[in-house]
């Protein structure tokens, strides 16, 4: 591009505040040098052989070396000033200025807390749309969630704090949800009476509650006139797999069907457990997965399929990897709750 997009009119600047940062191949093809004040005397005497300590002084190579006094934002000769009086005249344009604004550098705060995290404009997007933000993405900011296209939703927690974060944002999710969704939990050990969700389905009644999904499946199938929408919330799935009274075809029925029809499943569990363990229901939830949260690292296991970085860094005290598609992301939890 640089050796051949000026003739077609692509113009390239670079910057650089090292003669170093720039490969040898690049700097030998850019004709043209604009030099300021370096504090290295050796890396400007290998530009342009001279060197003013003046702010804004510099020189541009053009057919001969020319000096230059480039204007300056203040009239403040003092580095630290400067940067003051810019900053006020940089808070006065935002203030006077009416047009569009380019986004800001995404960052996230060091700590989330949940008033940050449902203020987030991607948040509210996703819970408008029926989806189920759990996290924020370190690189992007924007929210991480459950789509209820990408058929059912696993939470694979490999540290208490991730398993409490993403659970409590789970069921603080679903409540803002409008009155079209219904809230299902399966709670054996009666740990969800007081969580806002619109029924708690027993180890009594769970075989029964899922034969009735599966008919309202096929139901809904042949009756598309459906309003309501339905999300279960299944934890600790290993250790009760076995009371749901679900064979394989069944419970492949409801998660690969339900979900073209308003009925959505998240499952979640310790990750060890879940990657390991081979009953049937356990098993069916596991190979199908194509969104999902992973509590280690994507190198630590071979059963998620997502691009492996082998110079992927630990997974910090209030992360987690999103996995979506085959696409891993490193992503931020809430660590404060309340006001």
């Amino acid at each position: 591009m640089i050796r051949e997009g000026q003739a077609l009119g692509v113009n390239i600047v670079i910057t650089a505040d090292r003669i170093n940062s720039l490969w040898a191949t690049i700097l030998a093809n850019i004709n043209k040098h604009l030099s300021l004040y370096m504090v290295d005397k050796d890396e400007y005497k290998s530009m342009q052989g001279y060197q003013a300590p003046i702010p804004g002084r510099g020189q541009i190579e053009l057919e001969e070396i020319l000096d230059f006094q480039a204007y300056l934002p203040t009239k403040q000769a003092d580095v630290l000033t400067s940067v003051k009086e810019m900053r006020k005249l940089a808070e006065v344009m935002s203030a006077t200025w009416t047009g569009d604004l380019p986004a800001k550098v995404p960052m996230l705060p060091k700590e989330i807390s949940e008033e940050y995290f449902f203020g987030q404009d991607s948040v509210k997007k996703m819970l408008s749309k029926g989806h189920i933000p759990l996290a924020l993405a370190k690189e992007t900011t924007m929210a991480v969630d459950f789509k209820p296209q990408m058929k059912y939703f696993v939470i694979m927690e490999d540290t208490p704090q991730q398993e409490d974060s993403l659970e409590q944002t789970l069921i603080v999710s679903l409540s803002k949800l409008d009155s079209n969704y219904v809230k299902y939990v399966i709670d054996f050990d009666k740990d969800y009476l007081n969580s806002g969700f619109d029924e708690i389905i027993t180890s009594e009644i769970v075989s029964e509650f899922f034969k009735e999904i599966e008919e309202l499946v096929m139901y809904r199938e042949s009756h598309l006139d459906y309003v309501t929408k339905h999300y279960t919330y299944v934890p600790n799935l290993v250790n009760n797999a076995d009371s749901f009274m679900l064979t394989e075809g069944s419970l492949k029925k409801i998660l690969y069907q339900g979900s073209s029809v308003g009925i959505y499943f998240i499952f979640r569990d310790e990750q060890n457990k879940l990657l390991t363990d081979y009953d049937p229901i356990s098993k069916v939830v596991r190979n199908g997965i194509m969104s999902c949260m992973l509590g280690t690292r994507v190198v630590d296991q071979n059963y998620i399929k997502a691009k492996k970085d082998f110079k992927e860094p630990p997974i910090g005290m209030n992360e987690i990897n999103f996995v979506e598609a085959s696409k891993s992301s490193r992503s931020c939890l809430i660590t404060k709750w309340g006001k």
